[in-house]
This record gives C-alpha cells, sequence and structure tokens, in this order.
C-alpha cells in the first residue's frame, strides 16, 4: 500500500532589514531587556527596527515578527504623540497610561492562556515617544483563521472553537480573580493560536482595573460591545464588568462557528448601538450545531447582564467541560485531526492539515 508524501513545509520567515536614525534615550524612560530562557539580554538597537508586519493592536500600534538570539518573537510598537508645551507631570501621566499594557502582560506571566512577555524598550523618536514590548510570536489570529476557512469553503470544527472558548475563559478568569482587571476587547483578532493547538489572549492597551467588580471609561470595538455599553454610551448606566467581556466571548464564539457576523456590517455607530440594544440576541440552530455549543452561546448572549452567567459558572457549562483540557496537555501531538485514535482529536492537527496539508502523490 503506497505511503503519502511529507507535509508541505511551513514557510519560512523573510525578515528584511530597515535601516532608521539611532534612537535618542528617552531621559528618565524605561530602559527594558528581554529574558529569554531564564537569561537577561540586552535590546540592541536592531531589534527596535525590522522585522515583518504582522498585525495591528489597539490605537496608533504594530506588531511585527523578527528573529532574536534564535528565537522568534512578536515587537508591539507602540507611539505616544507628546503634547506640545506639556509639563512633565503630564507628560509622565500619560506615558504610565501607556505602558499599562506592560504592567498587565508582566504580571499575567503564571497564566499560559495569555501571550508571555519578554520585556520592552521606551526612546523618544522625533516628536513622540515610542514603546516596544517584546512577546511570545504566534502563529495566526482567530480573525485570520475565519477569512482562511471562508476562503477555503470550510467550518470551524466544534472542537477547535471549544479549544479557543475554554483558553479564552481561563484567561478572563485569571485577570479577574488574579490581577483584578477586565481585558474589554475580546474579539477574534485579540485571540492568538499556534500550530500546536495553544490558544492566548493578548491586547491590554485599554484593560480596565475592577473597582467593586466594575470598570468605567473607554471600551474596545463596538460590534462585539455588550447591550449595556452600548446603553452606557447614550445614558447613564453601570460600568463595564466581566459580564460584558462574557458577551463579548459569545459573540466571539458565534462569529467562528457561522463564519458570519451576527449584526450588519459597515452602519453607523449610533445604528449598531441600538441593533444590539433592540435586537434579539443572536443564537445557533439547533440540529446544526450540538446542543452544548447551542446552550454555551445561549448563555453568553442574555441581554440583560444579570442573566449571564459568572466566570466561574460558565466553567461549569457542559460544552465547556466536554472541551476542556489542561494546558500541559496541548501541543503534545497526542490526537488526530478525525478522531480516529483518539477519544478527544487534536486541534494541532487539525491545523496541521488545514494549513500544511500533506502531498497528494503517493511515494513508491
Amino acid at each position: 500500500m503506497p505511503t503519502f508524501g511529507r507535509r508541505v513545509p511551513r514557510p519560512k520567515l523573510d525578515l528584511p532589514a530597515l535601516r532608521e536614525t539611532i534612537p535618542e534615550v528617552l531621559k528618565n524612560g524605561a530602559l527594558g531587556y528581554i529574558c529569554l530562557s531564564g537569561r537577561n539580554l540586552n535590546v540592541p538597537e536592531d531589534m527596535l527596527h525590522g522585522g515583518v508586519r504582522i498585525g495591528s493592536g489597539e490605537g496608533q500600534s504594530a506588531v511585527y515578527r523578527l528573529i532574536y538570539n534564535g528565537m522568534v518573537i512578536a515587537r508591539k510598537d507602540v507611539a505616544v504623540r507628546l503634547p506640545q508645551g506639556g509639563d512633565e507631570d503630564s507628560t509622565n501621566k500619560l506615558m504610565a497610561k501607556r505602558l499599562r499594557e506592560v504592567n498587565v502582560i508582566n504580571g499575567c506571566a503564571p497564566c499560559p492562556f495569555i501571550v508571555h512577555f519578554f520585556g520592552y524598550y521606551v526612546h523618544k523618536y522625533k516628536d513622540c515617544v515610542k514603546i516596544h514590548i517584546f512577546m511570545e510570536e504566534m502563529a495566526l489570529s482567530a480573525s485570520v483563521l475565519k477569512k482562511e476557512v471562508l476562503k477555503r469553503g470550510g467550518i470551524v470544527p466544534e472542537f477547535v472553537i471549544g479549544r479557543i472558548a475554554c483558553s479564552v475563559i481561563h484567561a478572563m478568569w485569571f485577570l479577574k480573580e488574579k490581577m483584578q482587571i477586565i481585558h474589554r476587547d475580546i474579539k477574534p483578532g485579540n485571540i492568538l493560536i499556534d500550530y500546536d493547538g495553544r490558544v492566548k489572549i493578548c491586547d491590554f492597551g485599554i484593560s480596565g482595573i475592577l473597582q467593586d467588580s466594575i470598570a468605567v471609561s473607554a471600551t474596545g470595538c463596538q460590534q462585539y460591545t455588550a447591550p449595556e455599553i452600548n446603553e452606557l454610551a447614550m445614558v447613564h448606566s453601570p460600568g463595564y464588568s466581566i459580564k460584558s467581556d462574557i458577551w463579548s466571548l459569545g459573540i466571539t464564539i458565534f462569529e467562528l462557528a457561522t463564519l458570519t457576523y451576527p449584526y450588519p456590517v459597515g452602519i453607523s455607530e449610533f445604528t449598531l448601538s441600538s441593533t444590539i440594544m433592540t435586537s434579539p440576541a443572536p443564537s445557533l440552530e439547533r440540529g446544526i450545531y450540538s446542543d452544548s455549543l447551542v446552550e454555551f452561546v445561549e448563555r453568553l448572549l442574555q441581554k440583560n447582564k444579570d442573566d449571564r452567567p459568572s466566570i466561574v459558572a460558565v466553567q461549569e457549562l457542559k460544552f465547556f467541560v466536554k472541551n476542556d483540557i489542561p494546558f500541559s496537555c496541548i501541543g503534545t501531538g497526542v490526537g488526530d485531526s478525525d478522531n480516529v485514535l483518539n477519544a478527544r482529536p487534536s486541534v494541532g492537527a487539525w491545523l496541521d492539515d488545514f494549513f500544511f496539508p500533506r502531498d497528494t502523490i503517493p511515494v513508491k
């Protein structure tokens, strides 16, 4: 019986160097370092420029892939324009606000479901300050996964959706219980995946510190914001809570399951807010999706936030229990995408089969 050829190799990195002027170090600024494999390494000048752009973050930021000390990492560049004629105190307050993301991800090191932080560097460049945040590099986002599946006319299997949902829920729990923070921008673009099936969340630029389980200030992408947050923009109402992030996750899971966004696209912010507030909550069709997934989305997308489960109660829902596994078991290579050899299919195997299909020509 003929065997099939080896898997098509994953694409190689192309990292062109970009030449820029030597940066001026910001006086009294934060000078960072990279901690790789237990070693503290200085940030060389060539780490601040170049690389391959792989995405963008909240606000004026961009994300690049680069190689340092033999390891592929990601660099997020955040530009902070200094206020004209501003005093030192106002500048420091602005910088502290922009460095919030650094402080958050630095404290999240114990959580394997949040991107790992290596270090950061701050310098003044022309009329602004640039913050370079060095993080673990992941293969793709959930939004990219959706686009690729649509392009190929496929679906995202429920066990892949389950891995994404469980991982995000674990990250949300850690942020709330250990950091007293809520993310406030849960969406496919902020959910990262590697080819072994690990899922982690990123982008804490607008995360909010909880006071009595409530955070009041700016929110994230409007398409994923909960009804109460859209109401907050129109009239006085309570601030952002973990229940709002739970709604955002529900919209994300609905989108990955159906490969469609549940609300009209291209309408004004006011119309979108009104639609989210007044229309019935999105729901999955029974018979097409498993009962446990239908129930999971239904529970997360309750219009009244008091009817949504807590982050602990979410972990008691059947869909979560069915798909949750210890992080240490993810990416071990055990399992297969068709669930032939094991009771639990392998997300990593499915991703490999999807993105890097095996040759179809038999090898003699």
